[in-house]
């Protein structure tokens, strides 16, 4: 496990300890471990957990990265899953979007339709209803009616999204975009000109956005000076991207904020590296 100095917030101070976790692409072994050791810190399971989306696709274990994710309500005060682009893929999928469904296919979905189907004899009509089944009961209704961000601090000046936000748009209107819209300017999609926006998000009634989706970097992170550098980028640009690799690596982050301070979490899964 590796553990980060503590560092500011950029004026943002949390009343209650709250924790985010970033891409996990079906790395459970990794996520696993990240939640065995988060529940060990003082107090952490009586604050605020919250997943920042794509628990599913690409990595060995979709089922088990949900599994454990959902599972962490019956241990931590408050659990929320935001949803990613590859969660909002799959929920269209399942409302029968065939376009929606080639598109999450070629996009990672095909290896958690190979952990449902592993003779490869269903079709995938068959295939997809039988996914649907092995979700937990309420999967669909966490992703289809739940939050798409959650704005927390005080005052409301931390965000936590998926991808990001346009600096040149309202925040307003950059939210309301509906979570089955796909395009390059959308939260759960964008990429630039977030990414590279160095003037910071006061002028959006921002301090600090902390995001996933696009990933830090795909090596393994084993110095926690390095860890910082790429994952902590709050000086420069305001934010804190919390995906750490795992459409490439079984290498999940998570950030810990109490007060006016944070600091990184990287778990790996046993066995690999570190």
């Amino acid at each position: 496990m590796l553990i980060t100095d503590w560092t500011n917030n950029n004026g943002v101070t949390f009343d209650a300890p709250v924790f985010a976790i970033g891409d996990v692409h079906g790395q459970a072994q990794a996520l696993t471990r990240m939640l065995t050791h988060l529940e060990t810190l003082p107090g952490a399971t009586d604050g605020e957990l919250i997943f920042l989306g794509d628990l599913i696709d690409r990595g060995p274990d979709t089922l088990g990265a949900v599994a454990a994710a959902f599972g962490a309500r019956a241990r931590w005060r408050a659990v929320t899953q935001l949803p990613g682009n590859h969660e909002l893929m799959l929920l269209a999928a399942l409302e029968g979007h065939q376009d929606t469904r080639m598109l999450w296919l070629a996009n990672g979905g095909m290896d958690v339709i190979e952990e449902i189907d592993t003779e490869r004899k269903m079709t995938l009509d068959e295939a997809t209803e039988a996914l649907r089944a092995r979700l937990p009961a309420d999967w669909v209704q966490t992703y289809a009616e739940g939050p798409t961000h959650l704005r927390r601090g005080r005052d409301g000046r931390a965000l936590f999204i998926h991808a990001g936000i346009h600096p040149r748009r309202t925040l307003e209107e950059t939210l309301a975009m509906p979570r089955r819209d796909r395009g390059d300017d959308h939260w759960a999609w964008i990429r630039q000109p977030f990414l590279g926006w160095p003037e910071g998000w006061a002028h959006l009634g921002l301090d600090l956005v902390i995001h996933g989706h696009t990933p830090a970097t795909t090596q393994p992170l084993d110095d926690p000076r390095e860890a910082a550098e790429l994952l902590d980028v709050v000086e420069a640009f305001g934010c804190i991207c919390l995906d750490a690799g795992a459409m490439r690596r079984p290498q999940v982050a998570a950030v810990e904020f109490r007060g006016d301070r944070h600091r990184l979490h990287i778990a790996e899964a046993p066995g690999t590296f570190l």
